[in-house]
């Protein structure tokens, strides 16, 4: 018996292929098939001229995993094998589909938004063995809802996709204008309504502070509250908190993908 078959992977049925040889002076009218190391099946070949030429046997009803075959020609008259049986030969059935995770880095804020690119990488797993897991990707566009697909396949041909959640990016810094103080340029101590106009294209303004001179460092300024293009606050000069003379206000805004706009400023005289 000779056979052709080599140890593979199949996600399927298998089909094997063999050259059935005369030997011991006997006629092959058959053939018989062991699967892991038990009978299985037995045919006859169509006609005498069958014999020396390549046959097919398709095994329908195996299972998932590594099983193991021979073969051995036989004369159907008497059911006697007319041959040595072939030596065995492994094949892995695999028809499980592999597992494909994702991960983002960075991972988004708190709002669900980046202000840097965003580097998707894919993590693929299988019960044999993964033939192909997608490459990382690189999202340097800005954008919202954007979406990335990785794909695994397994040697047997198995394969499985996943698609990311929804990635925003924003890499532009919202705007500040026109802040006012409700006493104008000349301020006494008591209390001022502080207040500037805002924009944002992309992510949308969430928020901005103000401060007066020098700069605390973004996010150290006195809060100030979002709402229909206006940043507002209110904030109490008392007596010795400032220096009789002149002044800077400066404002600035915050989107949700954590991008701080350019500060505008507005002059004012303290008494």
């Amino acid at each position: 018996m000779r056979n052709s078959l080599v140890r593979m992977l199949w996600s399927h049925q298998l089909t094997f292929h063999w050259t059935a040889l005369t030997s011991l002076g006997n006629q092959a009218s058959g053939y018989f098939v062991y699967r892991d190391g038990a009978f299985y099946a037995g045919e006859a070949f169509a006609s005498p001229s069958d014999e020396g030429t390549t046959l097919n046997f398709a095994d329908l009803s195996v299972t998932s995993g590594m099983h193991t075959y021979s073969l051995q020609p036989n004369n159907t008259d008497d059911g006697m094998p007319v041959s040595v049986m072939s030596k065995p030969v492994s094949v892995t059935l695999d028809t499980t589909t592999p597992t494909i995770k994702y991960s983002a880095s960075p991972v988004a804020n708190a709002e669900g938004w980046n202000k840097d690119n965003v580097t998707v990488t894919f993590s693929c797993s299988d019960d044999v063995q993964v033939a192909s897991c997608s490459s990382p990707v690189t999202l340097s566009t800005e954008g919202a809802g954007q979406t990335v697909t990785g794909t695994a396949v397994d040697e047997a041909g198995n394969s499985t996709s996943v698609i990311t959640s929804a990635i925003n990016i924003d890499k532009t810094p919202p705007t500040a204008s026109g802040v006012t103080l409700s006493s104008g340029l000349i301020l006494l101590a008591g209390t001022e309504n502080i207040s500037a106009s805002v924009n944002d294209t992309l992510s949308g303004v969430t928020g901005g502070e103000c401060y007066v001179d020098s700069d605390p460092g973004q996010g150290r300024g006195t809060a100030m509250a979002y709402s229909a293009g206006k940043l507002t606050a209110s904030k109490t000069f008392g007596l010795g908190s400032l220096s009789v003379g002149s002044h800077t206000l400066y404002v600035r805004s915050q989107d949700k993908a954590g991008n701080w706009s350019t500060v505008a400023s507005r002059p004012f005289t303290y008494l």
